[in-house]
Parts: C-alpha cells; sequence; structure tokens
C-alpha cells in the first residue's frame, strides 16, 4: 500500500528479509551451470530399460505440442520412471506405453480445469514455499498457452508445464495439489534439484523428500499387470524398504537407516 506520506511502498523488516532470501534462492540457482541428461545419469545412474521412444512424430501429430528439448533428451534414455518410492514422470515418447492422445492429455487435468473458475489463483507458493499469489488464472490444455500434464505423486499432485511461451525450452514447472506451486525452471533443472533437495522449503513435498535418488523403471503390462524393474543399484535399498513398510512399525520419524545407501 503506498505511503501517505512519501508515496512509497512501506515494507517491513520481516519483507525485507523474505524478498532478500528469494533474491539469495534464484541468484543461487541462476549461478549453476546449465541441467543437463547427464547431471540426472549422475544422481539416479544409468538406465537398464530401453525406453523405446520412437513416437515423437506421433505424439506431436496427435497432442499438437511440440516438447522442451531437456524432455526429449530424457525420454530417450528413460522409460516413464517411479522416483523414490512417490513421483511418476511420464515418457510420452516411449513405445512402452500406448501413445496417449489429445483426449487423455485433456481429460488428465480435469481437476486443474475445475478449479480455476475465477480469474485469479489462490493459494500460490514459490520453490522455497513462500506464498505469492494472487496470481492470473492459467489456461488449460488445450488452450493455447495451457498447462500440460508430465507427472503425478502418490499424494495426487500434478506436475506440469506452462506452456505459456512459443518456445517450449522456456517453459516453466508448475505443480497443484490443492494448492499452486510454481517453480522458475524447466524439467531437468526441476528434477535435479528436487534430487537435490533444493526445495526442502517447498510445501508440496514431505519433509526430507526424496529421501534418496532412487528409480524404478516402467517396462510394459504383463497380462494386464504393471511390471516396474528396480535397477541394480536400487535393488537393495527398495527391498529393505519393502521389509520395513510391511513390518507395521515402520518408522517415518527415523530414516537414519537410509543413510546406509546414499
Amino acid at each position: 500500500m503506498p505511503s501517505r506520506l512519501t508515496g512509497r511502498c512501506t515494507i517491513n523488516a520481516s519483507q525485507i528479509m523474505l524478498l532478500e532470501l528469494i533474491r539469495d534462492q534464484k541468484e543461487g540457482l541462476a549461478s549453476m551451470p546449465s541441467t543437463s541428461i547427464e547431471d540426472f545419469k549422475l544422481l539416479v545412474g544409468l538406465p537398464e530399460i530401453d525406453p523405446n521412444a520412437t513416437q515423437y512424430e506421433r505424439f506431436r501429430n496427435e497432442v499438437g505440442i511440440d516438447l522442451p528439448d531437456d524432455y526429449v533428451s530424457w525420454s530417450r534414455e528413460y522409460s516413464t520412471l517411479e522416483i523414490c518410492n512417490e513421483l511418476i514422470v511420464f515418457n510420452y515418447l516411449s513405445t512402452r506405453v500406448d501413445l496417449i492422445g489429445a483426449e487423455r492429455c485433456s481429460e488428465s487435468l480435469d481437476s486443474v480445469r475445475r478449479v480455476q473458475y475465477r480469474d485469479e489463483r489462490s493459494h500460490v507458493y514459490n520453490e522455497i514455499g513462500l506464498k505469492i499469489d494472487p496470481k492470473p488464472r492459467l489456461p488449460v490444455y488445450p488452450d493455447e498457452g495451457g498447462l500440460f500434464l508430465w507427472g503425478s505423486d502418490n499424494n495426487a499432485a500434478q506436475y506440469m508445464w506452462n506452456t505459456g511461451y512459443k518456445d517450449p525450452n522456456k517453459w516453466t514447472i508448475v505443480a497443484f495439489d490443492g494448492r499452486w506451486h510454481e517453480f522458475d525452471c524447466g524439467f531437468l533443472e526441476f528434477l535435479v534439484n528436487l534430487l537435490h533437495l533444493r526445495y526442502s522449503g517447498s510445501n508440496l513435498f514431505m519433509p526430507n523428500w526424496p529421501w534418496l535418488p532412487a528409480i524404478q523403471e516402467y517396462v510394459g503390462k504383463v497380462d494386464g499387470e504393471e511390471i516396474w524393474n528396480v535397477p541394480e543399484q536400487w535393488m537393495d535399498f527398495y527391498e529393505d524398504f519393502e521389509l520395513r513398510s510391511e513390518s507395521g512399525d515402520f518408522n517415518w520419524g527415523d530414516i537414519s537407516w537410509m543413510d546406509q545407501y546414499r
């Protein structure tokens, strides 16, 4: 609110500290070198399953959009992934899944579309968990420049690109879990930052998650059952996790046992 005496914006000390925190966070991220598929590989390990990512042209023709270069690079290396028991990252270009056409892409965003009945969005947070609303309503695919889904998690959060730029390499990340979460970066940079726990301030994620950069790779369906491959690097962790979960006394407050798998 402008001050009646000076005509300038009045900002208190706590607001100044928050603004400085945002600035420092953004400068820190901006100073990092451009994220590549090699950075992702160093964290999760080499893929063991060939994604057979040969249907980009079919995807373009059916869905009507191009995809960011970093996503295309990732899709040629990895099948659809589950990251640390929670986040599913879709590979639209892999022949291990049926091509997801325009109608299904649109239907997958129905819940996001329904909540945007006002011109402004409330409950919007940035990458370090600070509230930044109100923000303008965002279009949803198939509307031009609309949000487009690339992932989901076990808490029903949806992970999307904001396709407002004509150049897909400028698309940023938006997540929705009943609240809005905006990340000023692209697909691979988001995943690498996430795996490095650089979003620990965000209320989108559980505390200390992802515990490890552990992955499972989607193989396909056999007799209607989805088959996932656990890479050798992460096999002991997933076996241990499953045994502890089935024991009935799993303590989510103590994950120190995971340190041995780092």
